[in-house]
C-alpha cells in the first residue's frame, strides 16, 4: 500500500522558507526571474507498508496527528490543487533526496507514527520532499524554471526535482505504482562479496588510472607503494608476515577493494594532512628583508615545525593530552578539563553548503566525545570564508553562487547545534574572489571533561585484547562514501554526490547523553568516533592500542540491503 501526503501552513499566514527563496531571487537581481511574485512551500511525505501490516485508515489517523499542527497547517494532507494560489502563472516543483541518502526527516516521521500507533510500524517505509509553489506575473519557458530551481530550490548532488501541473498533482492522490518504485526503490538484498583489485604488474598509467576510476585520490608514488607492499605480501604470505591467525582472504599479492579503499581513506588529505606534513622549500623574494632570511630554506612540514613544534619547546602542565587524541584536552581547574576541536569541512560544503556544514559541525562534536574517555560538548563556533556576496560573474560548473554558500553553511551549523542542544558561541566572516571556487568552512566545537573517572585518568585510553567492538549511533548508508579521499582532489564536475554525508544531530544528542552516563558507569574501556573514513578510521586507531582487531562488518546496521563491504567499512554516514 501506498499514502502521499501534504503540510501546507495556513494562506492567513507567512510562510518563511518561500518568503526565504523568494528574497534569496530577489537579492540575485537577474531580469530572467523579475516575474516572480511569491512562493510558498509545502511538506510531502511518503508511506508505504506491506498489506496488513498496517489499516490505511489507522495510517492516516496517526500521520494527521503526526505531522498537523492545526493552529498552523491547513487541515487536509491531501495533495494541493495549484489554482490556490492568486496569480496568472504557478509552477510547482517537488523535491526530494536522492534514494539512499539519509532522510532524517522521514526516520523521525517513522518514530512519531509508532508512538502514536502503539509500536506498530513494522513494514513502514517513509520519505520526506517538499512542494514549491511559484507564483509570477508572467509566463515562465522550461529552461527559465529549470535555472531558477537548480540555483535556489534544490541542490543536484543530493537532491531531485519533478515539475508538476495540476492534473498530475490530483493523480497523486491515486495508487500508482510507479510512484511507489521512484520514491521507494528496490535495493538488492545480495550484498556483494569483497572483490581482488589486480595490481600486481600494472603500469605506472594504469595505477594512475585505477587511483582515478575509484576515487581513491592516491598520487603514483602512493600506488606504487601499495603496489610493492602487496607483492611483497604475496611472496611471503605466513604469519609473521601478515599477522598471528590471517584470514584466508587476505592472502595474496593483490589487495581486496576493502584493504584498497581503507588505505586510501587513511593516506587522504583529510585524515594525513599531506599539505601540512609535505616537505617545503622556502626562497625569499625580497632580499631586502633581513627577517625574511631566518626562515629556513627547507621546512620539515608546517605542522611538525611550527604547530607541533612550537608546543613541543613550550610544554604546559596544563596541556594534558595534545595530538594524540580526537581533540586537545586543556585542564580548567582541579577537577575538570576543557576538550577543544576545530577542523575545516570545504569540499563537501561546497557541493551541498547545508549538508557539509551541518556534518562538519556534529563531527566535530562527535570529536569531543570521542576524546579521552567521553567529553560532552557544550558549545560550537565557526568561521566561513566565501567569495563576495555580490559576485555577478559567471560560476564555473557546479560551484554555486556565493550568497548561496554563505546561507547554506551558516544554516547548516544552526541546524546542527540547535538540534543537538549545542549553542553556537561565535563566530567570523572572511570575503574573498579566491574562494569562489572552494570556500573555507571552519567548524569547532568545545566540551566539558571529568579529570577522574572511577579512579581513571579520563585523558587516557586501554583497550584489552578480548574487549568487543560496539558502534553506537545511526545506520552506514552511500552518502559520506569518498568524503576522506575526496578532500584531497580538486573541485570538478566529477565531483561524487556520495561524498556529501547528511548529519543526523538528533540521533546524535540521544548517543551523547547515553555515552555520558555509559562513561560514568564505567562501561567502557575506551572510545572514539566513526571519522571520515568510518569504522576503518576509528577501528583502526582504537586497534592500535590492542594491537589489532577482528571486525565483522555484516553486524553493521544499515539504512537499507545491499551495501558493499568496503561502504560498510569506510562510510561515515552513521
Amino acid at each position: 500500500m501506498y499514502a502521499r501526503f501534504e503540510v501546507l501552513t495556513k494562506r492567513r499566514f507567512d510562510e518563511p522558507r518561500g518568503a526565504r527563496t523568494l528574497a534569496q531571487i530577489r537579492n540575485a537581481r537577474l531580469p530572467e526571474f523579475s516575474a516572480v511574485e511569491s512562493i510558498r512551500v509545502a511538506d510531502v511525505a511518503w508511506l508505504a507498508w506491506k498489506d496488513g501490516s498496517a489499516k490505511r485508515d489507522a495510517l492516516e489517523t496517526a500521520a494527521r496527528e503526526a505531522l498537523l499542527d492545526p493552529v498552523f497547517h491547513e487541515p487536509t494532507l491531501s495533495p494541493l490543487a495549484i489554482s490556490e494560489m492568486d496569480a496568472p502563472h504557478v509552477y510547482c516543483v517537488e523535491k526530494r533526496l536522492h534514494p539512499g541518502m539519509t532522510d532524517n526527516r522521514a526516520r523521525t516521521l517513522v518514530e512519531a507514527l509508532g508512538i502514536v500507533m502503539g509500536g506498530a510500524t513494522d513494514g513502514i517505509r517513509a520519505a520526506t520532499g517538499s512542494l514549491y509553489f511559484i507564483a509570477a506575473k508572467t509566463a515562465l519557458d522550461a529552461e527559465t524554471l529549470e535555472r531558477l530551481a537548480a540555483q535556489f530550490v534544490h541542490n543536484a548532488e543530493i537532491e531531485q526535482i519533478r515539475w508538476h501541473s495540476k492534473a498530475a498533482l490530483e493523480s497523486l492522490l491515486r495508487f500508482e505504482s510507479s510512484e511507489i518504485a521512484r520514491v521507494f526503490p528496490n535495493y538488492a538484498p545480495q550484498e556483494p562479496a569483497p572483490e581482488r583489485v589486480p595490481l600486481a604488474g600494472l603500469s605506472d598509467p594504469a595505477l594512475e588510472k585505477l587511483s582515478r576510476d575509484r576515487l581513491l585520490s592516491l598520487s603514483l608514488a602512493e600506488m606504487k607503494a601499495i603496489q610493492a607492499h602487496f607483492a611483497e605480501r604475496g611472496a611471503d604470505p605466513t604469519p609473521s608476515a601478515l599477522g598471528a591467525d590471517p584470514m584466508p582472504s587476505a592472502l595474496g599479492a593483490d589487495p581486496t577493494d576493502v584493504e584498497l579503499e581503507i588505505l586510501a581513506q587513511t593516506w587522504s588529505e583529510h585524515c594525513k594532512h599531506k599539505i601540512f606534513a609535505a616537505e617545503i622549500e622556502y626562497a625569499s623574494a625580497d632580499e631586502r628583508d633581513p627577517a625574511r632570511n631566518e626562515i629556513p630554506a627547507r621546512v620539515d612540514g608546517l605542522f611538525k615545525t611550527t604547530i607541533r613544534g612550537t608546543t613541543s619547546e613550550l610544554p604546559k602542565p596544563w596541556l594534558l593530552s595534545v595530538f594524540s587524541d580526537n581533540a586537545g584536552i586543556v585542564a580548567f581547574d582541579a577537577e575538570h578539563a576543557v576538550c577543544i576541536k576545530v577542523e575545516t569541512h570545504n569540499s563537501p560544503s561546497a557541493l551541498d553548503p547545508f549538508g557539509g556544514a551541518m556534518t562538519g559541525i556534529v563531527g566535530v562534536n562527535r570529536d569531543i566525545l570521542g576524546c579521552g574517555l567521553g567529553a560532552r560538548p557544550i558549545f560550537n563556533t565557526n568561521v566561513f570564508c566565501t567569495a563576495p556576496l555580490d559576485y555577478t560573474g559567471e560560476l564555473p560548473e557546479r560551484i554555486l553562487h556565493p550568497r548561496r554558500v554563505l546561507e547554506g553553511v551558516r544554516h547548516g551549523v544552526e541546524a546542527g547545534g540547535n538540534q543537538s542542544g549545542i549553542p553556537t558561541v561565535n563566530g567570523a566572516l572572511v570575503f574573498d574572489s579566491s574562494y569562489l571556487g572552494k570556500p573555507l568552512v571552519f567548524c569547532g566545537s568545545g566540551g566539558v571533561l571529568p579529570r577522574k573517572i572511577l579512579g581513571r585518568d579520563s585523558s587516557e585510553k586501554k583497550v584489552a585484547a578480548g574487549d568487543f567492538i560496539v558502534m553506537a549511533g545511526g545506520r552506514i548508508g552511500k552518502d559520506g562514501i569518498h568524503g576522506a579521499t575526496f578532500s584531497s582532489l580538486e573541485m570538478t564536475e566529477k565531483a561524487p554526490a556520495s561524498a556529501v554525508q547528511i548529519g543526523d544531530p538528533i540521533t546524535q544528542k540521544r548517543l551523547t547523553d547515553f555515552l555520558v552516563e555509559a562513561r560514568d558507569r564505567g562501561l567502557y574501556r575506551a572510545v572514539t568516533d566513526n571519522g571520515a573514513g568510518g569504522l576503518s578510521s576509528s577501528v583502526g586507531e582504537m586497534a592500535q592500542l590492542s594491537n589489532g582487531a577482528r571486525l565483522d562488518v555484516a553486524l553493521a546496521p544499515t539504512k537499507y540491503p545491499g551495501l558493499s563491504c568496503w561502504s560498510k567499512v569506510v562510510s561515515e554516514s552513521q
